[in-house]
């Protein structure tokens, strides 16, 4: 979506929906797909898309503790 977005002209805003990297949040080495994803892109636009950068929101909105009863959403420790 953020490479279709910088490639096109129209635009005067982005919003893009992410959450921070999870070893950033805790300062241990884990894994949190639905985290680690979303920050990935965050890294892409402002490294890769300049232009795509400067118009961009990144909005980070809340997660609730019950979510991570889910098995898929769990986080997963690397060590």
């Amino acid at each position: 979506m953020a490479k279709a977005a910088a490639a096109t002209t129209t635009p005067e805003h982005y919003i893009w929906s992410t959450l921070p990297h999870t070893t950033d949040l805790t300062n241990v080495p884990s894994f949190c797909p639905h985290y680690d994803g979303k920050a990935s892109v965050d890294i892409f636009i402002r490294e890769q898309l300049p232009g795509l950068h400067e118009k961009t929101t990144f909005l980070w909105l809340t997660l609730f503790a019950q979510t991570l009863l889910y098995p898929a959403l769990r986080p997963t420790s690397l060590v």
